[in-house]
């Protein structure tokens, strides 16, 4: 069994455990982005792809937040408190899985087992400006969260509105209360997953309220109805394989073991 292999088998270990918790604390979730099209097209994971990614709409991503507590075998990466992004991570305990970034304080030390990530998705404002306004903010937030894990590119766009966005970093408390407000409306039409891999688009209301189960490499997971339209949306021709030369299997990880604690590799 090479890396991928064992990494997807570790991968499913932790969604059997995040979904059963799931199930018993009534919180539910859809299975995400590239996880969700290896769910449609592959009936499990894409088989170069070394991710597994779940999204939540945010009144069940607050409650996991809330009820999880972190043991033995697994810890909670929250957002914003464990980890400079506005989305969270499920670690497992005991294993590395150290990406090549290069944290600034004081994340230089945080947790780096394998993991999944989970993405919260905010209702959508029905007011033009208010919505213009929610991904304007919500760009800007994840560009200072880059910045503060200590990103780096060599796009020159790229790194002078991180820079740039670095300035407003004493509102990103406003701007973030701004985008998540609309969760208390009950007059909307669509979602969005403004700090995911789809943040251009719009998830109508009906296809996260309304959850299927799909099978996903021999189990049945959470998704969201109508998942070939959402593909459409964020994929466009998402049937197409991509050129043999795309489908290149590789580890995202400079150190990637599941048998010893990333601690051992940081000291």
């Amino acid at each position: 069994m090479d890396n991928l292999e064992e990494l997807h088998k570790s991968l499913l270990e932790i969604l059997d455990d995040f979904d059963t918790f799931c199930k018993e604390s009534n919180i539910e979730y859809s299975l995400a982005y590239g996880t969700l099209l290896g769910a449609v097209r592959h009936k499990g994971f894409i088989p170069w792809d070394d991710d597994l990614d779940v999204m939540m709409t945010r009144e069940n991503y607050n409650k996991f937040l809330s009820l999880f507590k972190n043991d033995e075998k697994y810890t909670l990466q929250k957002e914003q408190v464990d980890y400079p992004l506005y989305f969270s991570k499920l670690r497992k305990n005991k294993t590395t899985f150290i990406e090549n970034i290069k944290y600034r304080k004081p994340y230089r030390n945080i947790h780096q087992g394998i993991f999944i990530d989970i993405f919260p998705v905010d209702k959508v404002s029905k007011n033009s400006i208010s919505r213009l306004l929610q991904t304007f903010f919500s760009n800007i937030l994840i560009s200072q969260s880059l910045f503060l894990r200590g990103y780096q590119t060599k796009n020159v766009f790229k790194h002078l509105f991180m820079f740039a966005s670095a300035l407003f970093i004493p509102c990103r408390k406003a701007m973030f209360k701004f985008i998540e407000k609309f969760n208390l409306n009950t007059d909307y039409d669509y979602y969005c997953s403004f700090f995911g891999e789809t943040k251009k688009i719009l998830i109508n209301r009906d296809w996260m309220n309304l959850l299927e189960r799909r099978e996903f490499n021999g189990g049945g997971y959470t998704c969201m109805t109508n998942p070939e339209k959402y593909l459409v949306l964020a994929y466009g021709d998402w049937k197409k394989l991509p050129s043999e030369e795309e489908r290149i299997a590789k580890l995202h990880a400079r150190i990637f073991d599941l048998q010893k604690s990333y601690e051992e590799f940081l000291k």
